[in-house]
């Protein structure tokens, strides 16, 4: 017999999946943050018996002894670990992942392709109704708190939409080349009609936009109803105001205005705010030589209904037209008792450009609302994209300077670099189908 009847100081060796659970458990002892899909579910196997907030102290208690950036863990793949009670709860959100991806995919579309025919509101962010809507459309039956849990899974950010990356990121399988090969099966300009169904929104939690219902989708038509003009701005709020550290040779102070002509005004019109105002001036813009420009958005068809309500066609052409950054980058910080941030605004998709530049009163660990100002389509530019020749330097100092750029907007650049912004090619512009 080939039986093993005794032995001594024996041990059996340990078979794959001890060992990777091993590995696993040292990398979170290490206080790793980047785990693959297989990792999560064998450290949730062995940390299923601990509860996630005891997981969370933990794993902040260890990493805060080590000499490493301390980023925040909810936008990385531990997230999943400290937050899940055990490994089933992933397994539920990847096999409706993996639905999803096959039923896009048995449709001849690409995963890039799939977001931009979802996302009925051409903003580049998706939400939760335009999600709940492409997966009942695509025969995936799916639950409001479940299709929830998805998002929260997919958005890499935390603000309840998603980015296309997120969407594909979530939704790609391992195998890249059949993705690829898909690039091509379906012409870019086919347009899906996808009926929108409403449910609650992750991103209008709270804040301003909480009774704000999901945007409505304007056909190419009804886009061309609405007129976009660019006039000045009458009225401004102060940001902050940053003083220059020593060594530059321009002026102390820089005021940041902010327009404060902003929001859905008339029920026909909106004004829209693309860019805040510097000065050297610690007194308001009175005019547009000092100040900045706006645009007002106006429907032509103000006097004929929209579902019974005009101001529902007003916000949905804004959210298509003008949509909000996708988020901002901060340029340069002017540190103080009172410090100030400038940003650069990041446009949702291709399609969009920003104009200006804003700021706020904090540091840079604090970026603007989304709302701060607005981007406009990139048909409605110059196509010329070249560093600005009729600007002015307005401030110049150590971390960054200051200019102002097209339609007295801020713009703003490292230092010793001149900073590049996009002119309108006409004061009153349409939206015209390719």
């Amino acid at each position: 017999h080939a039986d093993l009847l005794d032995a001594v100081n024996f041990e059996a060796p340990a078979d794959g999946c001890q060992v990777d659970a091993v590995r696993e458990c040292l990398s979170f002892l290490s206080s790793a943050t980047d785990y693959s899909t297989r990792g999560q579910h064998l450290l949730l196997r062995c940390l299923q018996l601990n509860r996630p907030s005891d997981r969370q102290a933990f794993f902040k208690e260890v990493r805060a002894c080590r000499r490493r950036r301390q980023v925040a863990w909810e936008g990385t793949s531990v997230s999943a670990v400290l937050t899940e009670v055990d490994e089933f709860k992933l397994f539920e959100q990847r096999a409706l992942l993996a639905a999803t991806a096959r039923r896009i995919h048995a449709r001849g579309l690409s995963l890039r392709q799939a977001f931009h025919a979802f996302n009925s509101s051409r903003s580049g962010a998706m939400n939760s109704s335009e999600l709940f809507s492409a997966l009942r459309w695509l025969d995936v039956r799916v639950g409001v708190s479940q299709l929830h849990e998805a998002v929260r899974m997919l958005d890499s950010d935390a603000d309840g939409l998603l980015s296309c990356d997120d969407f594909i990121s979530g939704l790609s399988s391992s195998n890249g080349d059949a993705e690829e090969k898909l690039l091509g099966a379906v012409s870019p300009v086919q347009e899906l009609i996808i009926p929108l169904q409403r449910i609650k929104e992750l991103y209008s939690s709270d804040g301003e936009h909480a009774n704000r219902p999901p945007p409505v989708s304007l056909t190419s038509e009804e886009l061309q109803q609405f007129t976009v003009t660019l006039r000045p701005c009458t009225s401004y709020r102060l940001v902050g105001k940053g003083v220059r550290g020593q060594g530059s040779a321009s002026c102390d102070v820089l005021c940041v205005w902010q327009p404060s002509e902003r929001g859905v005004g008339r029920p026909a019109a909106a004004t829209i705010t693309i860019g805040h105002c510097a000065t050297t001036s610690t007194t308001a813009p009175r005019d547009e030589a000092s100040g900045c420009c706006v645009l007002e958005l106006r429907d032509s068809r103000a006097s004929s209904g929209f579902r019974g309500d005009a101001s529902t066609r007003l916000q949905a052409a804004l959210d298509q037209l003008c949509p909000t950054p996708n988020r901002f980058r901060a340029v340069f910080c002017v540190r103080g008792s009172e410090p100030l941030t400038v940003w650069s605004a990041v446009p949702p998709t291709p399609d969009f450009v920003a104009l200006g530049s804003v700021a706020t009163a904090a540091g840079p660990e604090r970026p603007p609302p989304f709302d701060s100002m607005r981007c406009v389509p990139k048909s409605f530019v110059r196509t010329s994209a070249t560093p600005m020749t009729n600007s002015s330097l307005v401030w110049d100092g150590l971390d960054g300077n200051v200019w102002r750029g097209s339609h007295g907007l801020m713009a703003a650049a490292k230092p010793r670099q001149r900073a590049s912004s996009h002119e309108l090619a006409a004061r009153e512009l349409r939206w015209m189908t390719a």
